[in-house]
């Protein structure tokens, strides 16, 4: 299964932008991918608020990133923050799918 959301992230996030040139193929905020999830999944309420300190109640992302946060798609890290403007890696992609198709939020056919 994790196979197979490395090659779904490929063709959708990375392989479009290096058929185009363009120079930001490969780079994409944590934010910006947990906002396409939970985009992707209805935008639904939160369970509870994001608890990392580097994540603002005022911020547009806030619901998407508690969402998943409360949905355990993701865990930040061991210093308490979530780094949401820091490049996401395709492996962190790929847990965090995984971690969303686990958890039944959606399904890979």
């Amino acid at each position: 299964q994790q196979q197979g959301l490395v090659a779904i992230v490929d063709a959708v996030l990375y392989q479009p932008l290096r058929q185009r040139g363009d120079p930001a193929s490969g780079r994409t905020p944590q934010r910006q991918i947990v906002i396409m999830l939970w985009r992707f999944v209805g935008r639904p309420d939160p369970e509870n608020g994001a608890s990392f300190s580097d994540v603002k109640s005022s911020e547009s992302s806030y619901n998407a990133i508690s969402w998943a946060s409360s949905s355990g798609v993701i865990k930040g890290f061991s210093d308490g923050s979530f780094k949401p403007d820091d490049n996401c890696t395709r492996a962190q992609i790929v847990i965090i799918l995984y971690r969303a198709v686990r958890n039944g939020l959606f399904a890979v056919n």
